[in-house]
């Protein structure tokens, strides 16, 4: 869980380095918040989170040196 919440602080900074407080960045915020909210079933958490990283790759893809 900890991992999730540093890769998306991680990419809010990255975020916002790039472009001024967006709406890809409030998306990005309510995705995460809806995320957190639906891993509180423990049936589902790991799939859940599988794919709310899997996500979150796809919309802060990793830094290039």
């Amino acid at each position: 869980m900890t991992v999730i919440v540093s890769q998306l602080l991680q990419c809010m900074l990255f975020q916002t380095n790039l472009i001024a407080v967006s709406s890809l960045n409030l998306d990005l915020i309510l995705n995460f918040s809806r995320g957190l909210w639906w891993m509180h079933s423990a049936k589902t958490r790991d799939r859940r989170s599988i794919a709310l990283m899997s996500e979150l790759k796809m919309v802060c893809p990793a830094k290039k040196n």
